[in-house]
Protein backbone atom coordinates (compact mmCIF):
# COMPACT_ATOMS: atom_id res chain seq x y z
CA UNK A 1 0.00 0.00 0.00
CA UNK A 2 1.38 3.41 -1.03
CA UNK A 3 1.88 6.19 1.55
CA UNK A 4 -0.44 9.22 1.30
CA UNK A 5 1.11 12.22 -0.51
CA UNK A 6 0.85 14.36 2.64
CA UNK A 7 3.01 11.88 4.57
CA UNK A 8 5.57 11.76 1.76
CA UNK A 9 5.70 15.57 1.66
CA UNK A 10 6.23 15.78 5.41
CA UNK A 11 8.96 13.15 5.23
CA UNK A 12 10.75 15.06 2.47
CA UNK A 13 10.41 18.32 4.45
CA UNK A 14 12.00 16.68 7.48
CA UNK A 15 14.87 15.29 5.41
CA UNK A 16 15.60 18.73 3.95
CA UNK A 17 15.40 20.35 7.39
CA UNK A 18 17.69 17.74 8.96
CA UNK A 19 20.20 18.28 6.13
CA UNK A 20 20.07 22.04 6.62
CA UNK A 21 20.51 21.67 10.40
CA UNK A 22 23.59 19.47 9.95
CA UNK A 23 25.13 21.97 7.52
CA UNK A 24 24.44 24.88 9.88
CA UNK A 25 25.85 22.98 12.86
CA UNK A 26 29.04 22.41 10.87
CA UNK A 27 29.11 26.13 10.06
CA UNK A 28 28.80 26.93 13.79
CA UNK A 29 31.74 24.62 14.59
CA UNK A 30 33.90 26.24 11.88
CA UNK A 31 32.96 29.76 12.98
CA UNK A 32 33.74 28.96 16.61
CA UNK A 33 37.19 27.67 15.67
CA UNK A 34 37.87 30.65 13.38
CA UNK A 35 36.67 33.22 15.94
CA UNK A 36 38.61 31.71 18.85
CA UNK A 37 41.77 31.45 16.73
CA UNK A 38 41.52 35.14 15.80
CA UNK A 39 40.73 36.14 19.37
CA UNK A 40 43.78 34.21 20.58
CA UNK A 41 46.25 35.90 18.19
CA UNK A 42 44.77 39.33 18.93
CA UNK A 43 45.17 38.75 22.67
CA UNK A 44 48.79 37.68 22.13
CA UNK A 45 49.48 40.90 20.19
CA UNK A 46 47.70 42.93 22.87
CA UNK A 47 49.82 41.35 25.61
CA UNK A 48 53.05 42.06 23.73
CA UNK A 49 52.01 45.67 23.03
CA UNK A 50 51.02 46.42 26.62
CA UNK A 51 54.06 44.74 28.13
CA UNK A 52 56.49 46.69 25.92
CA UNK A 53 54.93 50.15 25.61
CA UNK A 54 51.76 50.22 27.71
CA UNK A 55 53.43 51.74 30.78
CA UNK A 56 54.89 54.54 28.63
CA UNK A 57 51.42 55.56 27.45
CA UNK A 58 50.28 55.63 31.07
CA UNK A 59 53.22 57.84 32.02
CA UNK A 60 52.49 60.18 29.11
CA UNK A 61 48.90 60.51 30.28
CA UNK A 62 50.08 61.53 33.77
CA UNK A 63 52.44 64.13 32.29
CA UNK A 64 49.67 65.51 30.06
CA UNK A 65 47.47 65.96 33.13
CA UNK A 66 50.29 67.72 34.94
CA UNK A 67 50.91 70.08 32.02
CA UNK A 68 47.20 70.87 31.77
CA UNK A 69 47.16 71.61 35.50
CA UNK A 70 50.05 74.08 35.15
CA UNK A 71 48.39 75.70 32.12
CA UNK A 72 45.24 76.33 34.13
CA UNK A 73 47.30 77.65 37.05
CA UNK A 74 49.03 80.01 34.62
CA UNK A 75 45.68 81.34 33.35
CA UNK A 76 44.46 81.97 36.91
CA UNK A 77 47.68 83.79 37.83
CA UNK A 78 47.36 85.94 34.70
CA UNK A 79 43.84 86.88 35.80
CA UNK A 80 45.20 88.21 39.12
CA UNK A 81 45.23 85.24 41.51
CA UNK A 82 48.29 84.32 43.54
CA UNK A 83 49.85 80.91 42.97
CA UNK A 84 48.46 79.69 46.34
CA UNK A 85 44.95 80.94 45.47
CA UNK A 86 45.20 79.31 42.04
CA UNK A 87 46.17 76.01 43.66
CA UNK A 88 43.13 76.16 45.97
CA UNK A 89 40.85 76.89 43.02
CA UNK A 90 42.31 73.94 41.11
CA UNK A 91 41.82 71.62 44.09
CA UNK A 92 38.17 72.70 44.33
CA UNK A 93 37.69 72.14 40.59
CA UNK A 94 39.35 68.74 40.89
CA UNK A 95 36.92 67.73 43.65
CA UNK A 96 33.94 68.86 41.58
CA UNK A 97 35.21 66.94 38.53
CA UNK A 98 35.69 63.77 40.60
CA UNK A 99 32.10 64.03 41.88
CA UNK A 100 30.83 64.55 38.32
CA UNK A 101 32.82 61.55 37.07
CA UNK A 102 31.24 59.39 39.78
CA UNK A 103 27.74 60.58 38.83
CA UNK A 104 28.37 59.95 35.15
CA UNK A 105 30.10 56.59 35.56
CA UNK A 106 27.26 54.62 34.00
CA UNK A 107 27.13 57.07 31.07
CA UNK A 108 30.84 56.67 30.41
CA UNK A 109 30.42 52.88 30.59
CA UNK A 110 27.79 53.13 27.89
CA UNK A 111 29.98 55.32 25.69
CA UNK A 112 32.87 52.87 26.02
CA UNK A 113 30.62 49.95 25.14
CA UNK A 114 31.08 48.26 28.52
CA UNK A 115 27.39 48.04 29.23
CA UNK A 116 26.88 46.12 26.00
CA UNK A 117 28.75 43.20 27.57
CA UNK A 118 25.94 42.59 30.02
CA UNK A 119 22.85 40.73 28.89
CA UNK A 120 19.65 42.55 28.11
CA UNK A 121 16.55 41.66 30.11
CA UNK A 122 14.96 39.44 27.45
CA UNK A 123 18.17 37.44 26.90
CA UNK A 124 18.54 37.03 30.66
CA UNK A 125 15.05 35.52 30.93
CA UNK A 126 15.71 33.24 27.95
CA UNK A 127 18.97 32.08 29.54
CA UNK A 128 17.24 31.23 32.83
CA UNK A 129 14.44 29.33 31.10
CA UNK A 130 16.86 27.28 29.00
CA UNK A 131 19.12 26.65 32.01
CA UNK A 132 16.24 25.30 34.10
CA UNK A 133 15.04 23.17 31.20
CA UNK A 134 18.49 21.61 30.71
CA UNK A 135 18.96 21.02 34.44
CA UNK A 136 15.58 19.29 34.63
CA UNK A 137 16.62 17.05 31.72
CA UNK A 138 20.22 16.22 32.63
CA UNK A 139 20.56 16.34 36.42
CA UNK A 140 22.60 13.25 37.45
CA UNK A 141 20.23 12.42 40.31
CA UNK A 142 17.48 11.63 37.78
CA UNK A 143 19.19 8.35 36.83
CA UNK A 144 20.62 5.43 38.81
CA UNK A 145 22.94 3.86 36.22
CA UNK A 146 26.59 4.78 36.98
CA UNK A 147 27.59 5.36 33.35
CA UNK A 148 24.53 7.49 32.73
CA UNK A 149 25.30 9.50 35.88
CA UNK A 150 28.87 10.18 34.75
CA UNK A 151 27.68 11.26 31.31
CA UNK A 152 25.12 13.62 32.86
CA UNK A 153 27.71 15.05 35.26
CA UNK A 154 29.87 16.05 32.28
CA UNK A 155 26.89 17.70 30.59
CA UNK A 156 25.86 19.46 33.81
CA UNK A 157 29.36 20.84 34.23
CA UNK A 158 29.11 22.46 30.78
CA UNK A 159 25.60 23.75 31.52
CA UNK A 160 26.60 25.35 34.84
CA UNK A 161 29.74 26.89 33.33
CA UNK A 162 27.78 28.43 30.44
CA UNK A 163 25.12 29.75 32.84
CA UNK A 164 27.70 31.28 35.20
CA UNK A 165 29.30 33.04 32.23
CA UNK A 166 25.85 34.24 31.07
CA UNK A 167 26.59 32.67 27.68
CA UNK A 168 23.20 32.04 26.06
CA UNK A 169 24.73 30.95 22.75
CA UNK A 170 26.78 28.27 24.48
CA UNK A 171 23.74 26.98 26.37
CA UNK A 172 21.83 26.77 23.09
CA UNK A 173 24.67 24.79 21.53
CA UNK A 174 24.64 22.39 24.49
CA UNK A 175 20.89 21.99 24.02
CA UNK A 176 21.43 21.18 20.34
CA UNK A 177 24.29 18.76 20.99
CA UNK A 178 22.32 16.82 23.61
CA UNK A 179 18.94 16.96 21.84
CA UNK A 180 17.15 13.77 20.74
CA UNK A 181 17.84 12.33 17.32
CA UNK A 182 16.62 14.72 14.61
CA UNK A 183 14.35 12.01 13.22
CA UNK A 184 12.41 12.03 16.51
CA UNK A 185 11.57 15.74 16.22
CA UNK A 186 8.49 17.14 14.51
CA UNK A 187 8.74 19.42 11.48
CA UNK A 188 7.88 22.41 13.67
CA UNK A 189 10.59 21.49 16.18
CA UNK A 190 13.12 21.09 13.36
CA UNK A 191 12.23 24.53 11.99
CA UNK A 192 12.63 26.07 15.45
CA UNK A 193 15.98 24.36 15.86
CA UNK A 194 17.16 25.56 12.44
CA UNK A 195 16.13 29.13 13.30
CA UNK A 196 18.08 28.96 16.56
CA UNK A 197 21.19 27.65 14.82
CA UNK A 198 20.85 30.40 12.19
CA UNK A 199 20.85 32.95 15.03
CA UNK A 200 24.04 31.36 16.37
CA UNK A 201 25.68 31.62 12.94
CA UNK A 202 24.69 35.29 12.66
CA UNK A 203 25.98 36.07 16.16
CA UNK A 204 29.31 34.31 15.53
CA UNK A 205 29.70 36.13 12.21
CA UNK A 206 29.13 39.42 14.04
CA UNK A 207 31.69 38.51 16.72
CA UNK A 208 34.25 37.65 14.03
CA UNK A 209 33.53 40.87 12.12
CA UNK A 210 33.87 42.95 15.31
CA UNK A 211 37.24 41.32 16.03
CA UNK A 212 38.46 42.00 12.50
CA UNK A 213 37.49 45.69 12.78
CA UNK A 214 38.85 46.13 16.32
CA UNK A 215 41.72 48.53 17.06
CA UNK A 216 43.75 45.71 18.59
CA UNK A 217 43.54 43.71 15.37
CA UNK A 218 44.74 46.76 13.41
CA UNK A 219 47.70 46.97 15.78
CA UNK A 220 48.33 43.22 15.32
CA UNK A 221 48.36 43.62 11.53
CA UNK A 222 50.70 46.60 11.86
CA UNK A 223 53.13 44.46 13.87
CA UNK A 224 52.95 41.68 11.26
CA UNK A 225 53.65 44.12 8.41
CA UNK A 226 56.63 45.43 10.37
CA UNK A 227 58.07 41.94 10.73
CA UNK A 228 57.73 41.40 6.97
CA UNK A 229 59.81 44.55 6.45
CA UNK A 230 62.34 43.45 9.12
CA UNK A 231 61.18 46.26 11.41
CA UNK A 232 60.46 46.15 15.13
CA UNK A 233 57.37 48.38 15.19
CA UNK A 234 57.09 48.35 18.97
CA UNK A 235 60.72 49.44 19.31
CA UNK A 236 60.00 52.35 16.96
CA UNK A 237 56.93 53.29 18.98
CA UNK A 238 58.94 53.07 22.21
CA UNK A 239 61.64 55.42 20.85
CA UNK A 240 58.99 57.97 19.87
CA UNK A 241 57.23 57.68 23.23
CA UNK A 242 60.49 58.16 25.13
CA UNK A 243 61.17 61.30 23.07
CA UNK A 244 57.66 62.59 23.90
CA UNK A 245 58.21 61.83 27.58
CA UNK A 246 61.51 63.69 27.60
CA UNK A 247 59.94 66.75 25.97
CA UNK A 248 56.95 66.85 28.32
CA UNK A 249 59.18 66.46 31.37
CA UNK A 250 61.14 69.50 30.20
CA UNK A 251 57.88 71.47 29.83
CA UNK A 252 56.91 70.56 33.40
CA UNK A 253 60.41 71.48 34.65
CA UNK A 254 60.01 74.95 33.08
CA UNK A 255 56.63 75.41 34.80
CA UNK A 256 58.10 74.35 38.13
CA UNK A 257 60.93 76.90 37.80
CA UNK A 258 58.33 79.53 37.00
CA UNK A 259 55.96 78.90 39.88
CA UNK A 260 58.07 77.28 42.64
Amino acid sequence: MEKPLAVIAKTDDKKRLIGAIKRKQKAVENLLLKTEKLRSVIMAAQHEYLSRVGSLYYELDLLDRKIKWYQQIEELVKSGATFTEAERIMELMKKQNEDAETDNFSDSESRMGISSLSMNQDSGKELKVLYRKLVSQYHPDLVTDKKAKLAREKIMKKIIQAYNQQDLGRLERIADETAPDHRELSTRQLITKLERINDQVNELNKQYSDLIKSEWNKIRLRLIMGLKDNRDVLREIKIQLLADLSYKKSVIADYEKKFR
